[in-house]
Parts: structure tokens; sequence; C-alpha cells
């Protein structure tokens, strides 16, 4: 009978599994933690312990293995009973008892029985597939005398000390203050030359006039755009929306020797 394998598999599930008049494995959950001393990050876990003065008989343990091993309840009390009484007398001999990945059993001075944990196997499922994982030290320093090192080759300012020596930082203040100036001159400039071309409208014998400002690109697109804008309104104010259509007609002839098809087209306006 595989007891140490049921007995690890109830640890996953359970927090507390009873040996009858033997003793109980008990768990605690444990949260994370890091060791300063390793810079090691620990994840969550539980702390597997023994205690021999719980040892009354809940039926779980007993209740697994007799689904597992598709027995009886009273058939393995006894197998278990009698393979308790062995794990005693191995224990007053001086020898340990070990259960799997859970750990091992040994009796102290006192004859009293003292648990050694194992701690391979992390039993908290919410923590399945995580590990410890060691962090590496940040080298802040090194960073630093390599920042200072590229300052020294490139002429760029990176660090608050190599600002204070730098004498054409005023030089770049200056330069982008002149790039705004000419950016916001050329903007204000193509406003200009755009609301000149659209200015240039004129009323003549009951007609508009569109006519560019000047003879550049810009001006003359600008007076095209808004003479067909223009127009387009007055043709929908003053004539409507017109579509003409033309539609088809069939006209079948069948004698007993031949058969004619006509075609005939007809116009039909509609708005």
């Amino acid at each position: 009978m595989r007891t140490e394998q049921y007995i690890e598999e109830l640890l996953y599930r359970y927090n507390c599994v009873v040996i009858p008049e033997f003793g109980a494995f008990l768990t605690q959950k444990k949260s994370a933690e890091l060791d300063e001393a390793s810079n090691t990050f620990t994840p969550p876990t539980k702390i597997v312990s023994f205690n021999q003065q719980v040892n009354s008989n809940d039926g779980l343990l007993i209740t697994y293995i007799a689904t597992a091993e598709k027995s009886t309840f009273e058939v393995v009390l006894q197998a278990l009973t009698k393979e308790v009484e062995h794990w005693k007398r191995m224990l007053k001999l001086g020898q340990r008892i070990k259960f799997g990945s859970v750990g091992e059993l040994f009796l102290n001075e006192d004859q009293k029985i003292q648990f050694l944990p194992a701690n391979q196997v992390n039993y908290l499922t919410t923590s399945f597939g995580l590990s410890a994982v060691v962090a590496s030290p940040i080298t802040r320093e090194v960073l630093k005398e390599e920042v200072v090192t590229l300052e020294e080759e490139v002429p760029f300012i990176i660090t608050p000390e190599k600002r204070k020596t730098k004498t054409f930082r005023p030089y770049l203040k200056y330069a982008a203050i002149a790039l705004l100036a000419i950016s916001t001159g050329l903007t204000g400039l193509r406003y200009y030359n755009t609301t000149v071309a659209i200015q240039e409208i004129a009323q003549q014998d009951g007609s508009m006039v569109f006519k560019a400002a000047n003879s550049s690109k810009q001006a003359r697109a600008m007076a095209g755009t808004y003479r067909a804008l223009v127009a387009n309104m007055v043709q929908g104010v003053s004539q409507g929306f017109e579509k003409k259509l033309s539609l088809f007609s069939y006209i079948i002839r069948m004698n007993w020797d031949f058969l004619s098809v006509y075609l005939r087209r007809e116009f039909m306006s509609g708005e």
C-alpha cells in the first residue's frame, strides 16, 4: 500500500492529514518573501509540520486510500494499523521513516517524534509553476561612470554636472526661438496668400467673376475651387437635380416557324 504517495496527494487539497494512532501532517500557508542577503524572491508556499498529539481517526486518509485501491474501509484500516505498528518499531530502533518528498520522522533523546521537512515540493496549488527568482543588484555607480565617459567622447549634455561647464547651451535656446519665429511667419504668409486669393470676387452684368489674386499656383487653384462650389450652389437652388433614365422594353412575337424579339428604348426624366 503506497501510503506515502496518498499522503502527498492529500496535502495539495487539505491542511491536515491524520494517520490514525500515529499523528498528523499539518500545512500552513506562507506568504512570498525576499531574502536580502541573496536577493532571492520566494513564491508563496505551504509549510509542512507534524503533530504527534493529533492522531484521532477522521476517516479522510482511509477513505481516500479505499477509493484509490478499490477496497473497503475496514480492510484499509487494518492494513494501515499494521503499517503504523511497523513504523513505531522502526522509530524505537533509531531508524528514520521517510515519507516521499514530504520529509522524515525520527525520535529525539526524549523519545518524541521529530519531523524534518524535505522542502522539495510546494503543496500550494495557487503557486503551481512558480519558482524562486534571484534578482541581480543594480550597479548605478558603474552606469554613471559609463555616461560620464560617453559625455567626454560625444559633445552632448547628459548629466547636471556637465551643464555648468558647457558654453553653447544658451545658443541652443536662441536657435530654438528663431526656428519657432520662422515657422510662425511662414504659416502666417501662407494663410494671407490663401485669404487674398479668395477675396478677388467681382460682380459683372448679373454674374459673379472669380479671379486669382496673383499668378501663383495656389491662388489659381483656390479661385477655381470657389467658382465650382458657388456654381453648384446656384444650380441646385435655381434648377434642382435632374437625372435622365434610359428604359428598355422587349416585344416578343412567336410564330410557328420562328421567334421574333424586338427591343425598344425609351427615355424618361425624373427628379
